[in-house]
C-alpha cells in the first residue's frame, strides 16, 4: 500500500455498506508486514443492522422527531431496526 491509495471496504453484505479508506501512511512490523491503523471514524457510522441506506434514513427521521414515540425504541441499546 502506498500513501494516498484508496480502498473500498464492503461491510455487512446484507445492508451493503461500502466505505472508502484512504491510506495516509504505511507502517511495517519487524517482519515486514503492513500494520493498518484506523485514525478516525469511531462512532461515525449507522447502528448495526439498521437496514441499509433506507433503514438508516428512517432511523434518522424517527430520532430527530421529538413527538415520535418510536424514537425511544430506536435509541435503546438492543434496538436493531426502527
Amino acid at each position: 500500500m502506498s500513501q494516498r491509495d484508496v480502498l473500498i471496504y464492503n461491510y455487512d453484505f446484507g445492508d451493503d455498506w461500502s466505505h472508502l479508506v484512504e491510506v495516509q501512511h504505511s507502517y511495517y512490523s519487524q517482519g515486514g508486514k503492513v500494520i493498518p491503523e484506523c485514525l478516525k471514524g469511531e462512532r461515525a457510522c449507522p447502528p448495526e443492522n439498521v437496514g441499509g441506506v433506507h433503514g438508516y434514513q428512517h432511523f434518522l427521521d424517527v430520532i430527530s422527531d421529538p413527538s415520535n414515540e418510536e424514537k425511544y425504541r430506536c435509541l435503546t441499546p438492543r434496538a436493531l431496526k426502527c
